[in-house]
């Protein structure tokens, strides 16, 4: 039977289209990158004794400074990629570690020290921070003697160093020892591998 001249091309239109479909899909190609990911620190004891601690983590691929790797909130409701802990009194003696700081004890300011961040995330540098006031109490526990460890009342005024640190992380659940993350583009589908802080870099003991 001839079909209507109107209705044959939409025959021939849904022809070529189911046949589209049915064709398999062209495969992008794959291309891995790998980023680093690097955290700076900086602490200030202002005049009136308020003490600021900043982390300021960089990458070179933006996507390595995402808002879903940085901001997962683990501690108390609270995001903790950064944090810092307040030290009183100089170094140890040589026996004790020399040039670790908080002779005289370790104590957490204000949210349990936890930095917050400042700027948004995917732009380099992603910084966090916090700022205590110098009158605010602070419970010091003196571990010299780790037998009988001792407590007392100061402020954050009267520390003598900050001991700070952050965490970059790695894709949650995958057992990577990196942050991975992917996109595409031009034809090509980008996974991008963004590398974890330095050991060296997680930690840091700042004196003011």
């Amino acid at each position: 039977m001839k079909l209507p001249v109107k209705i044959a091309p939409l025959v021939a239109a849904a022809a070529v289209a189911s046949a589209a479909l049915a064709a398999p899909a062209m495969a992008l190609s794959k291309v891995t990158r790998s980023f680093p990911t690097r955290v700076a620190f900086a602490a200030t004891k202002a005049a009136d004794g308020s003490v600021t601690v900043k982390a300021s983590f960089s990458s070179p691929e933006p996507r390595c400074l995402s808002a879903k790797r940085f901001l997962q909130k683990k501690f108390h409701g609270a995001p903790d990629a950064a944090g810092a802990y307040l030290l009183f009194g100089g170094t140890y003696s040589a026996g004790r570690g020399s040039g670790a700081f908080g002779f005289e004890g370790e104590g957490p300011p204000p949210s349990s020290g936890l930095l917050s961040p400042v700027s948004q995330p995917g732009r380099s540098p992603y910084v966090w921070e916090a700022t205590w006031a110098g009158d605010t109490p602070v419970t010091v526990t003196n571990f010299y003697d780790p037998s009988h460890p001792r407590h007392y009342e100061s402020t954050v005024g009267a520390a003598s160093a900050v001991r700070a640190g952050a965490i970059a992380r790695a894709s949650a659940g995958q057992g990577l020892p990196y942050f991975k993350t992917t996109y595409n583009r031009g034809g090509k589908h980008y996974i991008v591998k963004c590398g974890v802080l330095r050991k060296s870099e997680e930690r840091r003991e700042l004196p003011f």
